[in-house]
């Protein structure tokens, strides 16, 4: 055999080799689909259906699904049910339990080529500026395993606006690769990732008018040093006014540890003698001095005390004041919403018609009004009669 015969058999040879050893498809041939609801009374539908392929390499799969987030400087809570996980059309029981800020659910996918995921999430509609409501939602997150492609549909009530499709990892979200209504003939917004790492959030927004989105949630303020030294213009005013009372209390003590000593340096002999040399002031003694700015210091720092505490009280009462216009303004819509309106009438409910047509009560005011001329009138209706 010749040279070149060696060379082709030698490349069939491996050809063959690498056929016959192809490895089974990895786990980013897996895509997902997502399909979601949101309705009027801030509740969100959300399954999630995975295609998972024959020889895909995937016998497991994990999601975290949050209960609680940290945004804003606040803390959401959410709470999901209705936990649901089917494979091929039969339900499968999950591996479900609460970490610290989401709930984990594990179940296995070997053989099976659809697996879905469904539940409810209750806390997505908070209050937002404006007096609007937002909703803000990861459709995904927390995920095991990366994604060949994610793509999905989510529809919304009448009346929403600002809908937005971000990813991501935690902080650093970008646009989705592609958001929108939905093609002609389907509802709601279509949206498309393309792949997706492991762990990898798609997050949905939008805000609505407040007339038609109840609201569901409400995020607690994390205090800490950042959000502290991070006051209005009131808190900087109410922080200037206690600092400046402060300085000039310490200016104050300071001048009366003052005082004696000066006082002192300034006596003059009361018999003097004239061979002695006159008493020059006494200058202020080291030790005192040292005293007055020790006490400066104090007051320096129980100042700025009061200034921390200050502003934590005053931030407190404004989120109580807050708290308690949005439940008075719920109270009253409610009541508007659910009272009926009373009928004013047509001036006559108060007094009975008489046979002319007008109500008899304006006439028994007046006859309460001038009663001598009602007894005239009853003298005169008897002489009639007589």
């Amino acid at each position: 055999m010749s040279r070149s015969g060696r060379v082709a058999g030698a490349l069939a040879g491996v050809l063959l080799a690498m056929v016959g050893l192809a490895p089974a498809r990895a786990a980013t041939d897996v895509t997902l689909d997502i399909q979601a609801s949101l309705s009027r009374d801030g509740v969100l539908s959300l399954t999630q259906t995975f295609m998972v392929p024959l020889d895909a390499d995937q016998s497991w799969l994990a999601e975290d699904i949050p209960t609680t987030l940290e945004r804003d400087g606040s803390h959401y809570s959410y709470r999901i049910e209705d936990l649901t996980v089917m494979a091929d059309g039969m339900e499968v029981s999950p591996d479900v339990h609460d970490e610290s800020g989401v709930k984990s659910v594990g179940f296995a996918v070997a053989g099976a080529t659809q697996v879905s995921v469904s539940y409810t999430v209750t806390g997505t509609t908070t209050w937002g500026a404006g007096n609007g409501v937002d909703f803000r939602w990861p459709v995904l997150a927390g995920l095991s395993l990366d994604l060949g492609e994610v793509t999905g549909t989510i529809q919304f009530p009448y009346g929403a606006k600002n809908e937005e499709c971000v990813t991501g990892m935690d902080d650093a979200m970008v646009a989705c690769s592609s958001f929108g209504h939905a093609p002609v003939g389907a509802l709601g917004h279509s949206f498309d990732q393309g792949q997706a790492a492991a762990g990898q959030m798609i997050e949905i927004r939008a805000t609505f008018p407040r007339q038609t989105m109840l609201v569901t949630g409400s995020g607690t303020p994390r205090w800490g040093w950042a959000r502290a030294f991070t006051p209005g213009g009131t808190q900087i005013g109410l922080a200037i006014l206690v600092v400046v009372s402060g300085a000039l209390v310490s200016h104050a003590l300071h001048r009366r540890s003052r005082r004696p000593y000066d006082t002192v340096g300034s006596i003059t002999p009361i018999t003097p003698i004239p061979q002695i040399t006159p008493i020059t002031p006494i200058t202020p003694i080291t030790p005192f001095t040292r005293v007055a700015w020790a006490r400066i210091a104090v007051v320096a720092a129980v100042a700025l005390t009061a200034v921390l505490v200050a502003y934590t009280t005053f931030a407190l009462v404004g989120m109580a004041a807050i708290l308690a216009s949005v439940l008075a303004l719920t109270v009253v819509a409610d009541g508007r919403m659910d009272g009926s309106v009373d009928d004013p009438g047509d001036g006559r409910a108060d007094g009975r018609l008489g046979e002319d047509g007008r109500t008899e009560a304006p006439r028994r005011e007046r006859d309460d009004q001038n009663p001598d001329q009602r007894e005239g009138g009853g003298e005169r209706d008897q002489s009639q009669h007589a």
